[in-house]
């Protein structure tokens, strides 16, 4: 079966982003679990023994579909960077899990991913080592407590000084961006209120919450693959990005 047909690459419209920086510097894709029938046959045998045990030790069933679709997808498309064959693909991990591919006598390939709800969202780079999240951008969702415990003052002073419904859409702006700057260093959610987001005219800025110094080696992108979710890509590079043109 071509799983790859599910897959959707985010256009570079959805970058709300894109006229700061190049959108060509990573590549998005993304799958909705909607459009995937769970009763779907011979899925090609590539994924390792410990992945296939990981199948069998989550407990419900949607659970176990979502990652054998996603780990299977990740390592075709892997492959594809890669130019070796799915199966013969090697992960390491960070203490915190982040994922790399053990390569040998490859080009090498950052890449990070994401899942929340029914959608599982990619990000490669052939350059820049990255991070990625997306979220549902939930109306009920009782953010205040949260950005009061994992948000600095300054964030919840700019936060609780607007209306509602855009105090939801930047908290998870906001959420995102810290969520995939983490990610792409390979920290944790412990740390989200060690790290600050600043808006200055149109750029989202990261500071170091402990240190008060700009994070200057890392660009964020806010997307929106589809309706009511919001993503971020965070990129790490030590160059100027090409404007879109």
């Amino acid at each position: 079966m071509d799983l790859l047909k599910y897959l959707k690459k985010v256009p570079s419209q959805s970058c709300i982003d894109c006229k700061h920086f190049a959108y060509n510097s990573f590549d998005l894709m993304y799958i909705d679990f909607n459009q995937i029938s769970r009763d779907i046959r011979n899925l090609p045998d590539v994924l390792s023994v410990d992945e296939k045990q990981r199948v069998s030790q989550y407990r419900r069933d949607k659970q176990k579909f979502q990652y054998l679709i996603s780990r299977t997808i990740l390592r075709l498309l892997l492959a594809s960077y890669l130019e070796v064959s799915p199966k013969s693909i090697l992960f390491s991990y960070s203490k915190r899990g982040k994922p790399e591919v053990l390569i040998d006598g490859h080009k090498k390939i950052f890449f990070n991913i994401a899942h929340t709800r029914d959608l599982t969202i990619f990000a490669f780079s052939e350059k820049y080592d990255l991070g990625v999240d997306v979220e549902y951008i939930c109306k009920t969702k009782n953010y205040d407590q949260i950005a009061k415990q994992f948000f600095s003052k300054n964030e919840q002073r700019l936060l609780f000084s607007l209306q509602e419904e855009k105090r939801v859409d930047l908290f998870f702006e906001m959420w995102v961006v810290k969520e995939a700057y983490l990610k792409g260093t390979g920290s944790g959610i412990v740390d989200l209120n060690k790290i600050e987001v600043v808006y200055k005219k149109s750029s989202i800025l990261l500071y170091d919450n402990i240190t008060g110094k700009h994070i200057s080696d890392w660009s964020f992108f806010i997307i929106s693959p589809v309706k009511h979710f919001t993503a971020c890509v965070a990129l790490k590079c030590n160059e100027k990005l090409v404007p879109c043109t």
